[in-house]
């Protein structure tokens, strides 16, 4: 569904330390409710960064509780 980045979890994880934590959520939050721009190249798509899990071309509640699904939990789940 997502696009990894150099993080385990992908664009959700802002920082980078692959784990997704409340500097992802409070990242996302931020732009909740925001039209995304939704062309394949990564340098066009805007505020969302890619975040928008579910393509809908907005942050919708479905993509705060994906994330929240990979909440504290280690390289969101994936096996190193």
């Amino acid at each position: 569904m997502i696009v990894d980045n150099d993080s385990f979890c992908g664009p959700l994880d802002t920082n980078s330390d692959s784990i997704i934590s409340l500097v992802d959520l409070t990242s996302m939050l931020s732009i909740y409710k925001q039209a995304c721009n939704t062309l394949e190249d990564d340098s066009t798509f805007g505020i969302c960064g890619r975040k928008d899990t579910n393509n809908d071309g907005k942050i919708s509640l479905v993509d705060i509780v994906y994330l929240l699904s990979k909440y504290k939990i280690a390289n969101c789940g994936e096996t190193v």
